[in-house]
């Protein structure tokens, strides 16, 4: 194997885009197979990124509240046709805008639209309701009373008839707490975190990880420059709130122990059986959007993607000619951060990066990288 043009592609972050700083790991035949790490882990460069520093994932936390519900389905506990309001009775009462009325849907929201993004919510967190909810909590409103504010806000579309993306991972969070009983976290923990040895990945990181978390950058395209902000996470409404769609923190071996087990075909390294094979293909299989759906997520311009069960899955690589095998899934955050997995080929890809409003690394560093990566492993 050979992993110099990704050396190459790595080292080049900061010379060609102004990248600070970041982590790629490439896991391939059960073992780590490539470990390379370009800048540093703070604003004044005295720290050089390394494997204990901590990324704020945003939405790559998706791919784990995938996972959990998943879990659920498949343990025969959840259902996708399940209606939402048989979990959180205040979805009974949504409205979708019409033009300037506002009426209920014809079709009653399920799982399967949380999990696809055809809910019709949208990711809109500035609203009269989420602020009542805040206020009449104190501002320590948990993930099930924020279902409050987000149920009241008027519906985009009928559900299941369009792609948006939204806050839907938010709400099956609080759906997963109904169902288990538990919260959502501590769900996470007992089924993914303690079983496969993630030991820093957290709603609610401890002042020594606090410490841990890798410098934040909001990044200037025209200039190709960073300005450095405070390392928050701005979807974590309250410190009860944990955000199934944005709200956890992690490091890259961490992370890629979770990859790794999926990549695995649901086993990790140690044994432990985190899903079965057949629910890791149901997640990325490419038929889950109607076609409506499916061209708004075109749009993203994710090329030979379409939109699984809350994961992009690759579906068109003859199109474009990549390297990157059919099947391929995972997600990506707002700072940066991105997960590849391939169960087929058992690899898993993760890359740490904390750098938010950066376009290029989702138009070209994200997909170069994959490629790359592929490449290098012989696809």
């Amino acid at each position: 194997m050979d992993f110099s043009a990704l050396t190459k592609l790595m080292d080049a972050l900061e010379p060609e885009y102004g990248i600070p700083g970041a982590d790629l790991w490439v896991y391939a035949n059960h073992e780590t197979v490539y470990h390379h790490s370009v800048g540093f882990a703070d604003a004044a460069r005295t720290r050089p990124v390394s494997d204990t520093d901590i990324y704020i994932l945003y939405s790559a936390t998706k791919v784990f509240t995938n996972t959990a519900v998943t879990r659920l389905i498949e343990e025969g506990r959840l259902a996708l046709e399940d209606e939402v309001r048989r979990y959180l009775p205040e979805f009974g009462r949504v409205v979708v805008r019409q033009g300037q009325e506002f009426v209920p849907p014809k079709r009653v929201m399920t799982i399967r639209d949380l999990m696809t993004m055809t809910a019709g919510l949208s990711y809109n967190m500035d609203t009269i309701y989420m602020a009542e909810v805040l206020r009449r909590r104190k501002g320590m409103a948990t993930t099930r009373q924020v279902m409050e504010a987000i149920a009241a806000e008027p519906l985009l579309f009928e559900p299941s008839t369009h792609f948006q993306y939204s806050l839907c991972h938010d709400v099956l969070g609080a759906v997963i707490e109904v169902v288990t009983g538990m919260t959502f976290g501590e769900y996470l923990r007992q089924i993914i975190f303690e079983p496969l040895g993630m030991t820093d990945t957290t709603f609610d990181p401890t002042p020594a990880q606090q410490e841990r978390i890798a410098a934040q950058y909001r990044y200037q395209p025209e200039t190709k420059t960073v300005e450095e902000i405070p390392r928050k996470n701005a979807y974590r409404l309250s410190p009860r709130y944990e955000s199934g769609g944005a709200g956890l923190y992690a490091t890259a071996p961490d992370y890629l122990r979770f990859a790794a087990a999926l990549a695995n075909g649901g086993t990790a390294d140690n044994g432990y059986r985190l899903l079965k094979r057949e629910s890791i293909d149901l997640m990325r299989r490419g038929d889950h959007l109607c076609p409506a759906a499916a061209a708004d997520f075109d749009t993203w311009g994710r090329h030979g993607y379409t939109y699984g069960l809350g994961v992009r899955t690759m579906v068109h690589p003859e199109a474009y000619g990549f390297h990157t095998p059919r099947g391929e899934f995972g997600w990506d955050g707002a700072a940066s951060s991105y997960v590849a997995i391939q169960p087929d080929c058992g690899v898993a890809i993760f890359f740490g990066m904390q750098v938010l409003n950066c376009g290029v690394t989702y138009e070209k560093i994200h997909p170069a990288l994959r490629e790359a990566a592929f490449q290098a492993l012989g696809y």
